[in-house]
């Protein structure tokens, strides 16, 4: 049986937009990212900038330098974000790892989940398997909010998908869980804390 993803030193949070190449200019409102015009107050969160120790979340000032918005050091406390808007990337999940020194060192943003909205990937897909040449059929629900009770989401498959996983994408202050029931032909369950958001992928 798959086993939840269970992430006890994680911090969540919100960006608006994310940008996949390097941005410049990281001055004043108007510009666009990702199809999405840029106001203050914008999260932004860089993921690919020439110098790396200005990747991470900036929020975007009107007609002055946008500020870095670092996050307190925790060890290796992993910080993970969901995008809310973009043509490309709404609801897409990116990482930052490890204790850093905002401003001074290099920062790696890692992708988690990658898709070009929530509303538009829900479904069956076909996806490569393991470089073989074939495909296989692959499910990914949109976000769920937990209930606390199981939760039955139909997968479209055809039949018991032989990997499932649900992975937290809003976890709740004082700890979330989600745990995977008996899947089968029709539904993938899931029970998750009451307030968590979950999403789930499952593949034949």
């Amino acid at each position: 049986m798959p086993l939840p993803l269970l992430i006890p030193t994680a911090s969540w949070f919100r960006a608006d937009v994310v940008a996949t190449a390097n941005v410049a200019s990281r001055t004043g409102v108007g510009g666009a990212i990702d199809g999405i015009t840029i106001t203050p107050n914008m999260k932004i969160l860089l993921t690919a900038q020439s110098t790396p120790s200005q990747n991470g979340v900036w929020v975007a000032k009107t007609a002055a330098p946008w500020a870095q918005s670092g996050f307190a050091n925790s060890g290796s406390l992993d910080r993970f974000f969901e995008v809310t808007q973009g043509t490309a990337y709404a609801g897409s999940l990116w990482s930052i790892h490890g204790s850093i020194d905002w401003g001074t060192d290099a920062v790696t943003v890692s992708p988690i989940s990658l898709k070009t909205s929530v509303a538009a990937i829900t479904g069956v897909l076909p996806v490569a398997n393991g470089g073989t040449g074939t495909s296989q059929a692959k499910f990914v629900s949109s976000i769920i909010v937990g209930t606390g009770a199981p939760q039955s989401t139909p997968h479209g498959l055809g039949s018991t998908p032989t990997s499932v996983y649900a992975a937290l994408t809003d976890a709740l202050v004082g700890g979330s869980s989600v745990v995977p029931g008996a899947h089968d032909s029709t539904d993938v369950i899931f029970t998750a804390t009451a307030g968590a958001s979950y999403q789930v992928t499952a593949t034949l």
